[in-house]
Formats: structure tokens, sequence, C-alpha cells
């Protein structure tokens, strides 16, 4: 027979089972939480990673992926180098914009559309296309700065001004011109001034308020067509010496910029809208998509990198120096890393 146990032995075995039970407890809720933990891990692995704003876009816009557009100026040649990036030019069809202005090879400050593909030797492209946002009278002449036909053009260090045999030149009033650059709000910043004789008379740029009447720049424009205040036109005509009378209006860009475009880098200046609280870049009226996440300083000099989607989506910018040599020099320097991710095939050394 078995003795009846004492009231010191039950305790103990009651102890005994509760410290076995809080072990198996544990145990089971330990094995609950790896095998929780095994679940979120392979679902983080089973989920790429997202794209940027603007690979998204591209890919949801139907954008044709490693194509797109790049525009600025020539630093070098050799193919060219636009935006620190080198392009080969072997196949490309060139042309200029307006039409009948320039001739010959691209030079060294020409500004261009690059209608781009990338390929394991590096970027290549299709077409090429001089852009002279203004050619015609120097108005007035000095240092680092000249007016045609009453529109500013600021001359940075180390800036080609050329007659059209590649010769250094210094301009006078009344010399004709035909000028490579970007606009800056209603100014220009050259990147090659060539001085030629009998150019025509042509301003492509934003339809703005000029005195009391409308233009392009500073330059006074009559004609009868009345365009939305920042639409991009192109104007050719007669000046009389304070205006200019147009002859032929056209609101074609040098290349179509929509959301078949792909990506899209173009060196220039950020400004605010005419009306609203918006910006665009400067010269094209191409407004920039409010989700760009990028800051909106006006008046820098920068390189964009983006897509065509719903305006300029904007994914980084990289400021640069106002010097020809120093920006040639920030250029060159950038390497895939400092790119967005859907540049840097374009940029592989």
């Amino acid at each position: 027979m078995i003795p009846p146990k004492t009231g010191r032995q039950e305790m103990t075995d009651f102890v005994s089972r509760m410290r076995i039970s809080v072990q198996a407890f544990k145990r089971g809720k330990l094995l609950q939480f790896v095998a929780f933990l095994l679940m979120i891990i392979g679902l983080a692995l089973a989920v790429p990673p997202s794209d940027s704003l603007a690979q998204q876009a591209h890919n949801r816009d139907g954008g044709i992926g490693g194509t797109g557009i790049v525009f600025g100026p020539v630093d070098r040649l050799g193919s060219i180098v636009v935006n620190g990036m080198r392009i080969e030019t072997a196949n490309a069809r060139l042309s200029s914009f307006p039409n009948r202005l320039g001739g010959g090879a691209v030079e060294t400050g020409d500004t261009v559309f690059a209608s781009i593909r990338s390929s394991a030797s590096g970027p290549s492209a299709n077409r090429v296309v001089r852009f002279y946002p203004i050619s015609g009278p120097v108005t007035s002449a000095g240092r680092g700065a000249i007016e045609v036909m009453g529109t500013r053009v600021d001359i940075p260090a180390g800036t080609p001004v050329v007659d059209f045999t590649g010769s250094a030149v210094r301009l006078r009033a009344g010399d004709t011109v035909r000028v490579s650059g970007l606009w800056r709000g209603q100014r220009i910043v050259a990147s090659r001034v060539v001085k030629a004789p009998n150019v025509p008379v042509t301003l492509s740029g934003q339809f703005r308020p000029v005195g009391t009447g409308n233009g392009v720049g500073s330059t006074r424009v009559e004609m009868r067509q009345d365009f939305a205040l920042g639409a991009f036109v192109t104007i050719r005509g007669r000046f009389d010496g304070s205006t200019l009378a147009a002859e032929r209006v056209s609101q074609t860009l040098p290349l179509r910029l929509d959301r078949q475009t792909g990506l899209l880098s173009a060196q220039g200046f950020l400004a605010r809208d005419f009306a609203g609280s918006g910006y665009h870049l400067s010269g094209f009226g191409l407004p920039m998509n409010q989700a760009s996440p990028v800051g909106r300083q006006t008046g820098i000099r920068s390189v964009f990198f983006g897509v065509v989607s719903g305006g300029y989506l904007i994914e980084d910018r990289v400021s640069l120096p106002d010097s020809a040599a120093a920006r040639r020099q920030e250029l060159d320097s950038l390497r895939p890393t400092e790119v967005p991710g859907n540049w840097r095939a374009f940029y592989q050394r």
C-alpha cells in the first residue's frame, strides 16, 4: 500500500508539473515565433525591390527600356560627350533647329538633342539635332555678354566665340550671329557663338510678356497669332532694330517630348511657372511633375535625370558651375553609381 502524500510532497509535485508545463509552453511559443519569422523573411525575398518613381512611370507609359533623349552642350568630340555621357554618332542623322541654321559636323559647344539607345559598347544616337535658341543681329556687345535683338546672351569664360571658319573673333554691334545655349528665364547662357553673315533671323523659346506686348526672351515680337504664356514657339522674321516682325511661327519642338520619349536627361535651369505655383524646364515650358523628389531651386544650372510622364518627372539633379572648364570637369567625374539606376548603363566607361 502506497502511503498517502503529505501536503508538502503534493505541493512539490504540483510545482514540478507547472515547471514542465511552462517550459513546454515556452518551447511552443518559440517554435511559433520562429515559423512566423521565417514566413516574413520568405515574403520579403519573394517581393522584388520597388522601382524609382521615374522607372515606374517609364514602364507604365510605354517607354522602351534603354532609350531616351539627352539635351545639353557638346563638351568634347570623339563622337560627342553631352552631360558627361559619351555618345556614338557614326550612324546618327544630323540636322539643325530651326532648319537651315548651321551645317557640317557638330562642334564643341553646340547645344544638341540626341535620341539615344544603350548597347553593350555604350550609348549610340540615331538622331542628333543642333538647337539654336536665337540667331540674328547683335544689338549691343560688352565684356562677358551681348544682346541679340534685345535679348541678353551671357558668355561664360571658356565659351567658344568664333567665325564660320572656327577662328576666335570679338563681336560688335551689327554683327550677325547664331547662338547655341540654354535659356535661363529671359536670357540665354551661351555655349557657342558663331559670327556668320546673312544668318536667318530666328527665335525659339517660351512665349511671354515683353514690355507692353509679348515676345520671346526680351525680344518683342509682332505677330497675328496669340499663344498661351509659357508655350514654346519658333519665330522667323525681320528685325527692325526694336521689334521682330514674325513671318512664320510654329510650335514644333526639336524632338518630341512625350510619354513615348523614354528617359530624358536635360541640362538647363528650372523656372517658376508664369501662373500658379509649379515649375518648368526654362526655355521649353516642359512642366515639372510635382511628384519629382528633387529640390525646386531656380536659376541653378543643373543636369536633370528623369522621364516624361505627367510633365517632366525628375528623379535627380546634379548642380553645375558656370565656368565651361569647371563644368566639363564636374561632368567628367560622374560615375554610374552617382546617377539614377535607369541611367547607369549609359555611364559605363
